[in-house]
């Protein structure tokens, strides 16, 4: 939070609400908006890290590829896995995730992982014991940072 605070002195963070979805975008302006859900904040504060400290998606890719290769790097959209037709064409990989949206391919190349793990930290959408080698990961990379 101490670097988003830092960075916004220089180059103000605006924010937006749109009554679909939530998002995150660096250009021209840094922007979040915030969607209809309770999470929707929290989630895209996860992406502002990502794209404030590189380090932190080094390390989610190392994490996304480690688990998405021990179950075979198989692709699949995310309108069919949840079921949500407002995915449309956007792609996951399945990593056993918790939730199907943190294995999404992100053409930007962030990932889902720390924005999902913020959201349960400050909302508990999951139960940790589901998924110990994912929480442990959340947990390491926030203490690293």
């Amino acid at each position: 939070m101490e670097k988003s605070i830092e960075t916004s002195r220089e180059n103000p963070l605006l924010l937006k609400y749109n009554m679909k979805r939530g998002s995150y975008g660096d250009l021209p302006d840094p922007t979040l908006t915030v969607g209809p859900k309770a999470t929707s904040a929290a989630h895209e504060l996860g992406h502002r890290m990502e794209r404030l400290m590189p380090k932190i998606v080094q390390m989610e890719k190392e994490f996304f590829e480690r688990r998405t290769a021990q179950y075979g790097n198989i692709k699949e959209f995310l309108s069919e896995i949840t079921g949500n037709k407002n995915y449309g064409n956007e792609m996951a990989m399945y990593g056993n995730f918790i939730n199907p949206y943190m294995g999404k391919i992100n053409k930007s190349g962030m990932f889902e992982l720390l924005p999902m793990g913020i959201e349960n930290i400050f909302f508990e959408n999951y139960n940790i014991n589901d998924d110990k080698d994912f929480y442990s990961f959340i947990i390491g990379l926030l203490l690293g940072v």
